[in-house]
C-alpha cells in the first residue's frame, strides 16, 4: 500500500503539471482568438476554476453512489477522467478556432454582443475538461482513503514545476500546440497507471460505506463551526487569487512584462503554497491543533500587506526581493487551505469535494472583484489593504466562536496588522511629483509624469513611449508614400496620441485602437490641443485589442500604422509580429495601401525572423532607420513603394501636416524629410541564406527566447 500511495502522489504531481500547462496555453490561445483584453482573461480563469470547483463539489456527492452503481473501483473512474482530459489537447484549439470563425461570420458585432458570444465559446471549449479535472480529487480520495492535503501537496508541486517548464522550455522548443500534445500524452500515461493500480486491487472493488457523520448531521455547535470553516475557505480563495492579480500589476515595473516574469511569480506562489502544505503535513496534521487556524488568519493580514510595502520602498529592488514579500502570505495560505479542508471533511471525499469547491468559488470571484470593482477606483496598494482585511475579521470571528481561550495571544498579531494597515493607507501614493497623474482601470494602472518635452507614459510601471518626432514620422511617411491621395488611416496602439494627432493633420478619416482605457483618458496630459483633436469629425477611437479589431471590422484603409508596446518581448506581443498578423493587416489594406510597423532595437536573430514574416506577406518592403539612430521603420505594400526625392515627397504633404511634422524640431520640414530618407536599409542584407525561422502565432520567438539566448552565449 505504501508503494501505491507513492505512485498516486506521482500521478497527482503529473496531473498538476498538466493542469498548469493547460491553463497557461488555453489562456494564451483564447487571447489569440478573442483578443488580449481583460474580459477574455477573466472569463478563461473563471471558467477554468468553475470547472474545477463544480467537478470537485458534484464529484464528492456522486462518487460513492456512482462507483457502487457501476460496481467499479474509483481508480477506474479516475483513469477514465485522465484519459478524457488528455483529449482536450486536441479539442480545445480546434473549438477555439471554430468558435472564432463562426463569430466573425456574424459581421462587425458590437462589443457587448461579441464579448457575450466569445465568453460562450470559451465556456464550451474548456469547461468540460476542467470539470473532469475537478472530479479527480474525490475519486482518488475514495480509493486511497487519504486526506485531501496529501493530494493537494502533490498537485501544487506539479503545478509549480509545470509553470516553469512550460514557459521556459517547452513552448520555445515545441510551440503551443505541440506542448499541449505533451500534456495530453502525460494524461494518457496517468490513465494507464491508474488502470494498473486498479487492477492490483480489482476493477470491481467499490469504496466501503463510511459511517462518519457529515457536517449537516452534527450537533448545532459543530454545524456552526463547519459553516465557519467553509467561510474561511471561501475568503482564503477569494483574497489569495485576487492578491495574485494585484501582485502581478505591482511588480510589473520591476519584473517586466515578459512571460518569464509571470511564470516566475506564478511558480513562486505555488512553491510557497507547497511549502505551507508540507509544513501542515508535518506539524498541524500530527499535532491536531485546530486553534492554529485563527492565528494563521490574523497573521495572514500582516503578511498580505508586505508586498504593498515592498512595492513602495524607494529602492531599485530586484524581482527576487519583491517576490520574497509574497512568500509568507502564500505559505500561510498553503498551510491554511488543506488544514481547513481536512478539518471540515475528516477524510470523507464527498465533504472534501464540497470544501474544495467552496474554496474555488472564492478563487473565481476574487480576480473578478479586484479587476472590475477595485482597480477602476483605487491603487494596487489600497486594493491589497481591502483584500487583507477579511483575514482579520474572519480570524477574530472564528476565534471568538470556537477558541475563546486563545483570543489574547492574537492581540499582538492584530496590532501589528493594524500598524501596517494604517501606515500604508496614510502614506502618500508613490514619490511626490507635482507633474504626475495616475489613472486606474480594469486593465492597467497608467502613470503620466514629467513636463514639457520630457513627458512620459508608464503602463503598470513599464515605460511605453515619449514625445518624439519618430511617432509622427510613423504615419506621415506612409501617407506621403501612398499611391494617390490617401483618404483613411488606422492607428493600432494609441499611446500618447501623437500618431493619431498627426494623421488627423492630413484631414483623412482616422481610426485609432487602444487596449487600455486610461491611456486614451491621459491624452490631455500630453497635448494641449487634445480637446480640439477629440472633436475632430475625422477621428474615431476604439477601446479594443488591435488584432481583434482587425478580425471584426470589414473596413479597409489606405495606411495602417502600428507601434507595438515595448518591450518587444512583452507577453502576448508576438500576436503583433507574426506572419498571421501581417496576413490580417494585408486583408484590410486598400489597393496600393501601405503598412508601417515600428521595430525597436533588439536581437539580430529575432529581427531577421520578424523581417522574414513581414517579407513573406508583403512582396514590396522598404526599411528606414530612425532619425534618432535607434529602431527601424518597416514599410510594406502589395504594390512597389517608389521613394522620390525629399522635395517631391514633401510636395505631397498638406500644409497643416508639414507644420505638425516639425512641431518639436529646430529645423525645416525639408531638412527633416531628407534626414529620414538618408537612412535606407536593404532587407536582403538582414536575411541569412538557409535560415527559415519566422514569428508565427504558434511559435512567437520574440516572447520565448531564453534557450536561444543561452545557446548563443
Amino acid at each position: 500500500m505504501k508503494s501505491t500511495r507513492k505512485l498516486i502522489f506521482g500521478m497527482f504531481f503529473l496531473s498538476g503539471f498538466c493542469g498548469l500547462l493547460y491553463e497557461l496555453i488555453w489562456l494564451r490561445l483564447a487571447m489569440l482568438n478573442f483578443g488580449v483584453i481583460a474580459p477574455v482573461v477573466s472569463v478563461v480563469i473563471a471558467v477554468f476554476m468553475a470547472g474545477l470547483g463544480l467537478g470537485s463539489w458534484l464529484g464528492g456527492h456522486w462518487i460513492a453512489r456512482t462507483a457502487r452503481h457501476l460496481r467499479l473501483s474509483p481508480m477506474v473512474l479516475y483513469a477514465f477522467c485522465e484519459a478524457i482530459i488528455g483529449l482536450s489537447s486536441l479539442a480545445v484549439p480546434r473549438v477555439y478556432e471554430l468558435g472564432a470563425h463562426l463569430l466573425l461570420q456574424q459581421g462587425d458585432l458590437n462589443s457587448t454582443a461579441y464579448l457575450a458570444s466569445s465568453a460562450a465559446v470559451i465556456f464550451i471549449s474548456i469547461f468540460p475538461w476542467t470539470f473532469f479535472m475537478g472530479l479527480t480529487y474525490p475519486l482518488v480520495m475514495a480509493f486511497v482513503h487519504e486526506e485531501f492535503s496529501y493530494l493537494y501537496l502533490a498537485n501544487v508541486l506539479g503545478g509549480a514545476i509545470g509553470s516553469v517548464l512550460t514557459a521556459f522550455v517547452l513552448i520555445e522548443l515545441l510551440g503551443f500546440k505541440a506542448t499541449l500534445g505533451v500534456a495530453g500524452s502525460l494524461n494518457i500515461v496517468i490513465a494507464l497507471l491508474a488502470f494498473w493500480v486498479a487492477s492490483r486491487q480489482g476493477f470491481r472493488t467499490v469504496p466501503p460505506m463510511d459511517d462518519k457523520p457529515q457536517a449537516s448531521q452534527s450537533a448545532p455547535g459543530e454545524f456552526s463551526r463547519s459553516r465557519s470553516l467553509l467561510l474561511i475557505l471561501f475568503v482564503s480563495g477569494f483574497s489569495s487569487m485576487a492578491m495574485e492579480v494585484v501582485w502581478t500589476r505591482c511588480f510589473a515595473g520591476t519584473s517586466g512584462s515578459t512571460v518569464y516574469a509571470f511564470a516566475l511569480i506564478l511558480a513562486y506562489y505555488l512553491v510557497a503554497t507547497f511549502t505551507g502544505t508540507a509544513l501542515y503535513r508535518k506539524i498541524h496534521r500530527e499535532s491536531k491543533r485546530p486553534e492554529l487556524i485563527p492565528r494563521l488568519l490574523v497573521w495572514a493580514t500582516a503578511c498580505g500587506l508586505l508586498p504593498a510595502i515592498a512595492g513602495e520602498i524607494r529602492l531599485d529592488l530586484s524581482l527576487s526581493i519583491l517576490t520574497l514579500s509574497v512568500f509568507p502570505v502564500c505559505m500561510l495560505l498553503g498551510y491554511l487551505t488543506p488544514a481547513v479542508v481536512d478539518e471540515y471533511s475528516n477524510s470523507r471525499p464527498e465533504l472534501a469535494g464540497v470544501a474544495y469547491g467552496v474554496n474555488i468559488l472564492g478563487c473565481i470571484l476574487g480576480p473578478l472583484f479586484v479587476s472590475y470593482c477595485l482597480f477602476p477606483y483605487v491603487s494596487e496598494r489600497a486594493a491589497l489593504v481591502v483584500l487583507a482585511l477579511p483575514f482579520t475579521i474572519i480570524g477574530f470571528r472564528f476565534c471568538w466562536q470556537n477558541f475563546g481561550r486563545e483570543f489574547p495571544p492574537l492581540l499582538l498579531s492584530a496590532a501589528l496588522s493594524l500598524v501596517i494597515l494604517f501606515g500604508i493607507t496614510l502614506r502618500p501614493e508613490g514619490p511626490g511629483n507635482a507633474s504626475k497623474v495616475i489613472k486606474h482601470d480594469a486593465v492597467a494602472t497608467v502613470v503620466s509624469l514629467g513636463a514639457g518635452q520630457y513627458r512620459q507614459l508608464l503602463v503598470n510601471g513599464v515605460g511605453m513611449t515619449k514625445l518624439t518626432t519618430i511617432t509622427k514620422l510613423m504615419v506621415h511617411m506612409p501617407l506621403a508614400l501612398h499611391e494617390g491621395k490617401p483618404s483613411s488611416a488606422l492607428i493600432i496602439c494609441f499611446g500618447m496620441g501623437t500618431t493619431f494627432r498627426s494623421a488627423l493633420s492630413w484631414e483623412v478619416k482616422t481610426t485609432a485602437v487602444e487596449l487600455v482605457p486610461s491611456v486614451f483618458d491621459a491624452f490631455d496630459y500630453y497635448h494641449a490641443d487634445a480637446t480640439a483633436v477629440r472633436r475632430d469629425v475625422n477621428g474615431t477611437v476604439f477601446i479594443d485589442d488591435g488584432r481583434r479589431f482587425l478580425e471584426r471590422t470589414t473596413e479597409q484603409f489606405d495606411v495602417i500604422v502600428i507601434d507595438p508596446p515595448p518591450p518587444i518581448s512583452a507577453a502576448a506581443s508576438g500576436m503583433l509580429y507574426s506572419t498571421e498578423f501581417y496576413q490580417l493587416v494585408r486583408s484590410h489594406l486598400k489597393a496600393g495601401g501601405v503598412f508601417q510597423q515600428w521595430y525597436p532595437a533588439g536581437d539580430a536573430v529575432l529581427f531577421r525572423a520578424v523581417l522574414r514574416s513581414f517579407s513573406k506577406v508583403f512582396p514590396n518592403v522598404r526599411l528606414f532607420g530612425s532619425i534618432e539612430g535607434w529602431g527601424v521603420h518597416l514599410l510594406g505594400s502589395m504594390n512597389p513603394i517608389e521613394i522620390p526625392n525629399a522635395e517631391k515627397l514633401l510636395s505631397r504633404v498638406p500644409a497643416r501636416a508639414r507644420k505638425d511634422l516639425i512641431e518639436w524640431q529646430k529645423t525645416d520640414e525639408l531638412n527633416l524629410v531628407t534626414r529620414f530618407l538618408s537612412h535606407p536599409l536593404d532587407p536582403v542584407n538582414f536575411l541569412v541564406a538557409g535560415e527559415t525561422q519566422e514569428v508565427t502565432d504558434d511559435r512567437p520567438l520574440n516572447e520565448y527566447f531564453l534557450l536561444r539566448d543561452w545557446l548563443k552565449r
